[in-house]
């Protein structure tokens, strides 16, 4: 099993600012998250992502938003809150995490 440790750097979070951020609009006032999902390395996926019990991975975390959006439980945009700590990497081949036009928030 490979451990990464994660840092907080820009290219690291441009992934989950397209998560995040919906389609960008220089004239309009920043809209504020109206779900937020909570991602901890001692989190479990079964968790519903709250800040006290958080889904352990990403993936999970875009997954719950997939399934709002498509139930249309979310129409605004959503938090990823990534707590800190040590990560590990999936097995060879699996991608950490895959966004898509989906993901966009202009899907």
């Amino acid at each position: 099993c490979m451990r990464a440790r994660l840092t907080p750097s820009l290219g690291y979070a441009w992934p989950l600012l397209l998560l995040l951020l919906p389609s960008f609009d220089s004239q309009a006032p920043a809209e504020a998250a109206t779900f937020s999902i909570t991602v901890s390395p001692h989190g479990s996926d079964s968790n519903p992502g709250t800040e006290t019990k958080p889904v352990a991975t990403l993936a999970a975390a875009r997954d719950a938003i997939r399934r709002l959006r498509r139930s249309g439980g979310l129409r605004g945009p959503a938090e990823v809150v990534v707590r800190r700590g040590v990560y590990t990497t999936p097995p060879s081949g699996v991608p950490v995490l895959a966004l898509t036009a989906e993901d966009s928030g202009t899907a």
